[in-house]
């Protein structure tokens, strides 16, 4: 942040003296450090977010090539880095597809993996009594939200891009394997890492008397990754997009350890901390892939995503993390 926010500052008086000439250099010399930051903030936003980049030295890699679907568009269309920025300014959702521009052709040739037999998960008073052990302890569930979100939140950045965004997975990887630590079940966390500095992180919870070697998944996922729409190399603390998400994935797996879950024979639970969401669902792609091409069972998946939804949901509906948040 030190050697930030000075070039910051600086990108902020030559924007003001560009953009309001008329007024006296004296006048943007004479403010001071939280004026000229607000200052920053209305002339960014005003400006070409690629442009912006490029004035305040982050423009590296933004000329890089990228093939997009755009989700409101019929087909993809080549365009740059520094053109998902201003997509995401515009709040438009798209992939970025060019590491996997065939994904899904491989299940698609193998009937053999649409798995849709059903599974005998326990029934009866026995899921009733799970249940009600994992709401009796939702008074604890408050305390670990709040600490966990404090934390992810914490970070300057969890852009995908950034040290910050590897510094943040480091967390996310380390916080999970604490979780997992005292778990009587089978369990493991790894690091899925991808060609830019954040990790996603992949937990598994598997019955330990199971010894079935091919088994079908669910799968529970959140992006751990956050983003700075208008000031894409700014602070970002993503505590709703995809922090609310991230916490939720936390306390499932939590919960599942405490109450000592036992997944049905054949079956594994994985929870999935996905990174670099925000470029594109660039982590979540990768692991696909990697799925795909090792002809992994999945059963199915929760995509646990802005649990808070401002401007999307009721927030009166779950008020709890929204006070936080």
């Amino acid at each position: 942040m030190k050697t930030v926010a000075p070039l910051l500052l600086c990108a902020a008086s030559t924007l003001a003296q560009q953009y309001y000439a008329q007024a006296p250099v004296a006048n943007v010399q004479s403010m001071n450090a939280a004026q000229k930051e607000a200052l920053m903030f209305e002339l960014f936003r005003e400006m070409d977010v690629v442009d912006a980049m490029h004035l305040t030295g982050h423009g590296a890699g933004l000329d890089e090539k990228v093939l997009v679907q755009v989700f409101d568009e019929d087909a993809p269309r080549w365009m740059t880095e520094g053109d998902k920025y201003r997509l995401k300014r515009e709040n438009r959702a798209f992939m970025d597809i060019t590491d996997h521009q065939r994904l899904g052709q491989l299940n698609a040739a193998r009937p053999s993996q649409l798995h849709t037999a059903p599974l005998s998960l326990s029934k009866g008073d026995h899921a009733k009594k799970t249940l009600e052990k994992l709401f009796k302890s939702h008074d604890t569930w408050e305390e670990n939200l709040k600490a966990d979100i404090e934390v992810l939140s914490g970070f300057y950045t969890r852009n995908y891009r950034s040290d910050w965004g590897r510094k943040s997975s480091d967390w996310v990887y380390e916080h999970v394997e604490g979780i997992l630590a005292n778990s009587t079940l089978k369990t493991s966390v790894k690091k899925f890492t991808h060609r830019f500095p954040q990790s996603s992180v992949i937990a598994r919870i598997e019955d330990p008397n199971d010894d079935t070697e091919d088994k079908t998944v669910i799968i529970v996922g959140a992006h751990q990754d956050s983003l700075n729409y208008f000031l894409p190399w700014y602070r970002a603390p993503g505590a709703d997009d995809d922090g609310s998400g991230s916490v939720t994935v936390f306390q499932i797996l939590r919960s599942l350890v405490e109450q000592n879950f036992t997944p049905p024979r054949g079956l594994a639970i994985e929870c999935m901390l996905f990174a670099a969401e925000e470029g594109g669902l660039l982590g979540s792609q990768d692991i696909a892939a990697s799925y795909e091409k090792e002809g992994r069972k999945v059963k199915g998946m929760l995509q646990v995503s802005v649990d808070c939804g401002f401007g999307v949901l009721r927030t009166e509906s779950i008020p709890k993390p929204t006070r936080w948040i």
